[in-house]
């Protein structure tokens, strides 16, 4: 794992979806297949700096830059919403 890159992970309870991504030096932009592990729908912005860009297939993700500390940003899909 190359030093810097971003680190993403998706947790799912019942229906509703919780999408983390830390940015750990720089600002960095992550693409995201929709599966089966990541739904497509109607992410709300709960935690931190960053913007979420629906695309055909996917998500982009672009991280706000920081320098000398970690990033977290947070989106949330609660389980009865979709686009």
């Amino acid at each position: 794992m190359r030093r810097g890159r971003p680190l993403v992970f998706v947790r799912t309870y019942q229906r509703e979806q919780v999408l983390v991504a830390l940015q750990r030096s720089g600002s960095g932009e992550v693409e995201l297949p929709y599966s089966p592990l990541l739904r497509e729908g109607k992410w709300q912005l709960v935690e931190g700096e960053g913007e979420r860009v629906a695309q055909e297939g996917g998500l982009r993700l672009q991280l706000a830059a920081r320098v000398g500390q970690r990033v977290a940003v947070t989106w949330v899909m609660p389980g009865n919403v979709a686009e």
